[in-house]
């Protein structure tokens, strides 16, 4: 009798860069200490002005070192590690991160025990507080358009099972090449923020799934590897919202179905007008004037996400709007918009008053 053994998959591990040569020596050094056999590691630096690539180079002789001369941002940087890459895995880890034992193994366990999961997230632990989840185990849609983070700072041992998601976050995410194959890659007018919830959903209509894989953990920093610099301070808000909210509207254009498309699209634009409001009256214009902008973008960017938008329904989907939103469909929770309003506030507050210039 001839036993067949299933061979292991070689996989690839990507980490982004941006002037954050104090985390890679935590970070590059828990990859590599990762007893899985059948690795590399690939660190695509975006342009970086500290002494990242010194530092790589020096130390860390093994990693294979891809230098940009700008920075691209998260999803331009991460699609030229991907397409640089040979793995059959390709895992997508931030700078500001440290892989516990076992990571790899664990995301290579359950993605060969599914075949149909195109896309995994690990468990991320707050760095500060690593009993507590940092944005939570994934993404779920709701009908405004926005998404719900399911375990969002809650303790993370309520979190023990695998379970689906609608969409993984980039800190911690394997792809399969294979789905990637169909769906393309990170969409490189996103430059930061959305853009794994992007292709999470392309990788849905694609008729794979995402999951959240519990035994893959890593302690993660939470937003000090941002792209965008990171101020602690309304023009750094500005920045984000206007990123997340251009590349959200984006996205819902592209991969909605067109009957949801016409129902959410308008609710979704209601939302943000009333945050314009509301943002103007609590004297945080530059914040409003950045959803404001976002909006602006994707009017005037529209023939472009049109042609994306026929690229995606025609050469990517396969799976209808309902089957998917089955599984990954959430109430729409109303409080959770004045809770981030006043969360942001708070925030901010608190960071000013510690210490000016502090990375988030």
């Amino acid at each position: 009798m001839v036993n067949c053994v299933v061979p292991l998959p070689v996989v690839s591990v990507v980490v982004v860069n941006w002037n954050g040569q104090h985390h890679l020596n935590d970070c590059l050094g828990s990859l590599i200490s990762q007893d899985y056999p059948h690795k590399e590691i690939l660190l695509v630096d975006n342009g970086s002005t500290d002494s990242s690539v010194d530092f790589v180079e020096q130390h860390f002789p093994d990693v294979r070192l891809i230098r940009l001369a700008r920075n691209h941002g998260f999803a331009e940087a991460n699609n030229v590690g991907i397409e640089a890459s040979s793995g059959e895995l390709i895992i997508l880890i931030n700078n500001d991160t440290i892989s516990l034992p076992g990571m790899i193994t664990a995301f290579v366990r359950a993605m060969n025990a599914n075949p149909k999961l195109g896309a995994t997230q690990g468990k991320i632990h707050l760095m500060r507080s690593p009993d507590r989840l940092d944005t939570g185990v994934g993404s779920f849609f709701t009908n405004a358009g926005f998404l719900v983070h399911a375990g969002h700072l809650e303790p993370s041992e309520n979190y023990t099972a695998p379970q689906v998601i609608f969409a993984g976050k980039g800190a911690c995410l394997c792809l399969r090449r294979s789905a990637l194959d169909r769906t393309g890659l990170f969409d490189p007018k996103y430059f930061a923020y959305f853009e794994d919830s992007d292709l999470c959903w392309r990788i849905w209509l694609a008729g794979f799934t995402v999951g959240f894989v519990p035994d893959a953990e890593i302690l993660h920093a939470m937003g000090s590897s941002s792209e965008l610099g990171g101020r602690a301070d309304l023009a750094s808000f500005a920045t984000i919202n206007f990123h997340s909210f251009k590349n959200r509207i984006r996205t819902l254009i592209k991969n909605l179905g067109t009957v949801r498309l016409l129902l959410i699209l308008p609710a979704h634009l209601l939302v943000c007008a009333m945050l314009i409001v509301l943002y103007f009256s609590c004297r945080r214009a530059v914040v409003a004037k950045g959803i404001a902008a976002a909006i602006v973008w994707n009017a005037v960017n529209l023939p472009d996400t049109l042609r994306e938008r026929r690229r995606v329904q025609r050469c990517v989907r396969l799976v209808s709007d309902e089957v998917i939103f089955e599984q990954t469909l959430v109430p729409v929770d109303i409080t959770q918009f004045s809770q981030s309003f006043r969360a942001n506030g708070e925030v901010l507050a608190r960071r000013r008053a510690h210490r000016p210039g502090l990375r988030p």
